[in-house]
């Protein structure tokens, strides 16, 4: 299944983006396709 998330801001170290990536994460290791849109992204890009 391809999985979109779409966030207004990424800053990897929020509360908020903590607990979406940490779901994102789950998601694409139980085999689906995980895109993420954001309108800014704050940092570096999660690996």
């Amino acid at each position: 299944m391809r999985v979109a998330f779409c966030l207004y801001k990424y800053f990897p170290f929020g509360g908020l983006q903590r607990d979406f990536m940490r779901i994102a994460q789950t998601v694409a290791a139980r085999g689906h396709q995980v895109r993420v849109y954001a309108q800014t992204w704050g940092r570096r890009v999660p690996g």
